[in-house]
Order: C-alpha cells, then structure tokens, then sequence
C-alpha cells in the first residue's frame, strides 16, 4: 500500500513538473511574441522592403489594395548593407525594412524569399541572413500578406542599376512613383520642410525627392551652416499620421512637438548623421 502510494505521489510530482514547464514556455514564447509585434514597423497597409542578395529587389505590399511591386536591380552598386537610410536616399524609395541574405543567391524574388522554406529558415539562426530595421513578426506578415495577393496584382520590373539613370532622374523617379507611390500619404496632404545640415551637398534635394516618390508634399528646401543634431519637429495635426510614422521609422530622429511652422513636419538632418551618409557624397 504505501509503495503504491508513493508510486502515486511520485507520478503527482511529475505531472506538476511538466505542467509548470509547459506554462513557464508558453510564457516564454507568449512574452517574446509580444515583443516583437510591439518593435515591429510593420503596422500599417502597406510596407516596403528591400532585398539584398545576388541582385537587389525593392518590394513592396499593399494589403489594402492587395498589390505586390517589385523592382529587381541587376548591378546592386551603391547599395549598403548597414544603412537603410542611406540606401532609401541612393534608391529614391523610403524604405520600411531591409533583408540581406548573403548565403542563398536569391534570382527570384517570389519563389525563394516568399516561399515556405524560407520562412521556415529564418526561425533557425543564420548569421548570413541579416534583418535590418524589421522583425521576424514582419517578415511573417510579409510573406503571408504577398501570399495573398492575385497574380494579376504583381506588378514586376527589372533596371540594370540605379547609376545608369543618372541622366536622367525623372524616368527613373516616375517608375518609382508608379510603383511605390502610396495613397494613404498622399490622401493626408502632409506638408514637409528639409533642413539639410550635413555638409553634404545636394542631400536636402535627394531626400525631398525620395519623399516625393512616395506621396509627401516637400514645400521647402534649404541648408545650414549651423551645428544642429538631427531631429524632426511636427504640428499637432500630423502627430497621429501615417506620414509621420514613415518618416519616423525611416530617419529614427528623435519627434519634437512645435505648436506652428512652414510645414506640418520639418526634418533637420545634422552633422551627427554626416559620416554614415557620406558614400551619398559619390552617388
């Protein structure tokens, strides 16, 4: 009697055990799951990303209109790996998210990144796929957001390089237009002012343009001699925009609330971000 009553209490024992364990896990996994959907930048309709492998491709997604635009680049020149910003003024898109995946030599966009296998991977630690300024939450919702967009929806083309329309800006920054314009940015009318402070010249004109592709209305550009850290001021009624959020997530400056200006957002580049744009100075 009393072995089976220890035989009993011993079972008990184990079964607490694995319960409390199982629990402490799913905790775990709930908690990190939770961090990661509040750093994630992914939180509105539509989200653009590049690519960085063989080739470089920028996506972007728009659930809203269940759209899917790709531009693959043959010489990925000029590209950095370790600056989204630097690489959102070179390519004249405001970028959301960077991936670079060194090790598989991605030629199709659509049937490598976005296939199941390589969601699969990306759960197991890679130190040759790099996710810059996104999350695996993002990379998730982007996969099964582009899962879901009809074929008659994905938009595609393919341009040597970005240098190579160096002639000629405005072709390239009406294919960029075409393809990553967003409407939601357009629609809010949010007026932008440039204050370009780096010493780099011509940068002010670069990133106005970059805004522009996209939808933002750029009413002034000028520059400084004066020694300004980078910041971004905003009025009250674009405190709560999607502009504000794509501005934000792109320049990572610190918002300061005004209560008037020329503009309803104003963007102070200074010299603290001068030495990680300097490759821009060459483009």
């Amino acid at each position: 009697m009393k072995t089976t009553s220890k035989k009993f209490s011993s079972i008990f024992l184990l079964q607490i055990f694995l319960i409390s364990v199982f629990l402490l896990v799913v905790i775990s996994i709930s908690i990190k799951a939770l961090i990661l959907v509040n750093e994630s930048t992914f939180r509105n309709s539509s989200y653009t990303v590049l690519v960085i492998s063989k080739k470089a491709y920028v996506m972007r997604i728009d659930n809203k209109l269940s759209t899917l635009s790709i531009l693959a680049l043959k010489d990925k020149s000029g590209i950095s790996k370790n600056s989204m910003l630097e690489n959102s003024i070179f390519l004249h898109i405001p970028l959301d998210g960077q991936i670079t995946n060194e090790k598989d030599q991605i030629n199709d966009l659509k049937t490598q990144l976005l296939s199941v296998q390589a969601v699969l991977s990306i759960f197991v630690p890679n130190p040759s796929v790099h996710l810059l300024q996104m999350n695996l939450y993002d990379y998730l919702k982007l996969y099964f957001w582009a899962k879901q967009v009809p074929k008659r929806n994905i938009h595609e083309k393919t341009i040597q390089s970005i240098s190579s329309y160096k002639d000629n800006n405005s072709e390239l920054n009406i294919i960029i237009s075409n393809f990553f314009g967003d409407q939601d940015i357009i629609n809010e009318k949010i007026s932008v002012e440039i204050v370009n402070g780096t010493g780099i010249n011509g940068l002010g004109s670069k990133v106005a343009q970059m805004l522009e592709n996209t939808g933002f209305d750029v009413v002034s550009v000028s520059s400084t001699d004066e020694n300004r850290s980078s910041a971004i001021f905003i009025t009250k009624s674009s405190s709560n925009s999607k502009s504000l959020q794509k501005i934000q997530n792109l320049f990572l400056f610190e918002a300061k609330e005004v209560e008037q200006g020329i503009a309803d957002i104003k963007i102070v580049l200074g010299n603290d971000i001068s030495s990680k744009l300097k490759n821009l100075e060459e483009n």
